[in-house]
């Protein structure tokens, strides 16, 4: 988005629909697939944080604890809106059911369109 945002500003490109299930803060005027009636195109880029499976559920805590601290920062968050970025708080149960999810959804595409790893 960051990359593409500056030139659809400026004219010298023609942003269609965003993928995300909602509207981009860098370019609020662009609708999304799903308003463009396709409700099965939601497809978000995402980053977290992971360690082993075996990390101590103490250590988990402490470090889910301080990530939420700097989401709620106000300095972070728009920070990370200027980049036209949202934030998902949550805990590390979150995070897995969200990454389960999205392994489920794009498996399925990967099977009906019999893509081949």
């Amino acid at each position: 988005m960051t990359s593409a945002a500056p030139h659809v500003k400026s004219g010298r490109l023609r942003a269609l629909a965003v993928t995300s299930a909602t509207r981009n803060s860098l370019l609020p005027e662009v609708p999304t697939m799903v308003e463009q009636g396709l409700p099965a195109v939601v497809a978000d880029s995402w980053a977290g944080l992971a360690g082993p499976r075996d990390l101590p559920a103490n250590v988990v805590q402490l470090v889910n604890q301080a990530c939420q601290k700097a989401l709620a920062s106000t300095e972070v968050r728009e920070r990370l809106s200027g980049l036209g970025l949202a934030t998902m708080p949550g805990t590390s149960k979150e995070a897995t059911l969200y990454i389960s999810d999205e392994v489920d959804k794009w498996s399925k595409v990967v099977t009906a369109g019999n893509i081949r790893v």
